[in-house]
């Protein structure tokens, strides 16, 4: 582990920062999906 130019913050908030990411990609592209899939029906 201290080979690794990031330390326990960096981790923690790579960690953090990518699990957001992906809630709020999945939240708006499903958002999107339902909205164009509301659009057909």
């Amino acid at each position: 582990m201290e080979g690794l130019s990031l330390g326990g913050w960096g981790w923690v908030l790579l960690a953090v920062g990518l699990h957001l990411g992906v809630r709020l990609y999945i939240r708006y592209g499903l958002k999107e999906d339902r909205s164009e899939e509301d659009w057909r029906a």
